[in-house]
């Protein structure tokens, strides 16, 4: 991770050709030539946290388009918005933590939330939902590295790495997937717990006639209103944790096509924890299984004696759990920045990744059963 700060503009422009392709996906193509639209600021509006009043703390962005709807996006960015001048005292060492994007209308406006798990006191960051509470619990001060990539059936997968800088122990690297159902309007409210006097959260008086305080007065907060959101978050899983060490840094995702010959018959089950969450519609869902890829770099060692090695791990239930990662590169050392395609005629997995011993090479490790060697 390149650690600093980056133009707003780059993050901006990493839309504008996607944002154009949502507006004249399905149409007849206007005469050529062909222009891009105007550049859009994903960060919108200055109300924290859904907003950033400093205007320039994100960097390094990824971004994904729906597969039921071109014009349904989610992206992540590290973002340094949660450590304004007036909290960054209470945190320790305050740091990055990953902030998700999503646009209904081809990138032309944005909401924006942090991703749960992050170490404040805010609903955004406790996730009422349940579903990033393994990450919340090892109490991590950044989240940083996210790649965003769609798969089948609307879905979308988030890998990033979190933890407490300059320790190993509670580093991980995790990944969690989102579903985008192609409605409207999902939901009414947010799903996570409005904690009152937050920013957002708007305080009623029942009786509507009551005095502000008094004993026949009860003071209700509502919880936090949702843009227009199809996209829903769904299971978080943390693919592997570090030791002293042991870091892990760098983490990129790939995810294949159901009906290859390694998923047989099996099933996943999408969205499932909507069915026991009264805040949301249940709308759980059942498809055929397909592959996710998670690849990244293991730092072993201290100082100047580290070994970095490439490592990726193999999820063969659309992202839930994966088996234990696999070292593709036993015969050398000083290997990161990996990255993963994958050929969609045969399902074939490609893992790259750079060698920096001697004057440095690329490598390559190809799987042609779903991982498995």
């Amino acid at each position: 991770m390149v650690r600093g700060y980056v133009s707003r503009g780059l993050i901006a422009s990493a839309i504008a050709v996607i944002s154009f392709a949502g507006v004249v996906h399905g149409q007849t193509p206007p005469p050529q030539p062909l222009y891009a639209g105007p550049n859009v600021n994903m960060v919108q509006g200055t109300r924290w946290p859904q907003g950033d009043p400093f205007l320039t703390k994100q960097n390094e962005p990824s971004i994904a388009v729906s597969s039921r709807n071109p014009r349904h996006l989610l992206a992540g960015s590290n973002d340094y918005r949660l450590v304004p001048v007036e909290i960054a005292e209470e945190l320790d060492d305050p740091e990055a933590w990953i902030q998700l994007y999503k646009s209904v209308d081809g990138g032309q406006t944005w909401y924006t939330t942090p991703l749960g798990g992050c170490p404040l006191d805010i609903p955004e960051c406790n996730d009422s939902t349940g579903l990033t509470g393994a990450l919340r619990a090892k109490h991590p001060n950044f989240g940083a590295d996210p790649t965003v990539r769609p798969g089948p059936y609307g879905t979308f997968f988030l890998s990033f790495i979190a933890g407490t800088r300059d320790t190993s122990a509670n580093g991980v690297i995790a990944l969690q997937r989102f579903v985008d159902l192609n409605n409207d309007i999902q939901r009414n409210t947010d799903v996570r717990t409005c904690v009152p006097n937050s920013p957002g959260c708007v305080a009623v008086h029942m009786p509507p006639n009551c005095a502000p305080v008094g004993p026949a007065c009860r003071l209700d907060y509502l919880k936090l209103q949702a843009a227009q959101d199809p996209i829903l978050p769904d299971t978080l899983t943390i693919i592997d944790t570090g030791t002293p060490g042991q870091g892990k840094d760098k983490p990129w995702v790939a995810v294949d096509l159901p009906g290859r010959s390694w998923s047989g018959n099996k099933t996943c089950d999408l969205l499932s924890w909507t069915a026991q969450n009264a805040n949301v519609t249940p709308v759980a869902q059942t498809v055929p299984a397909f592959n996710v890829y998670v690849s990244y770099a293991n730092f072993a060692g201290q100082g100047q004696n580290q070994h970095p090695a490439a490592f990726v791990a193999v999820s063969n239930d659309c992202g839930k759990t994966f088996a234990k990662p696999i070292k593709l590169s036993s015969a050398t050392q000083a290997d990161q920045g990996t990255n993963v395609a994958i050929d969609p005629a045969t399902g074939a997995v490609f893992v790259v990744w750079r060698n920096f011993e001697s004057t440095g090479f690329i490598y390559f490790s190809k799987s042609i059963d779903g991982g498995k060697t």
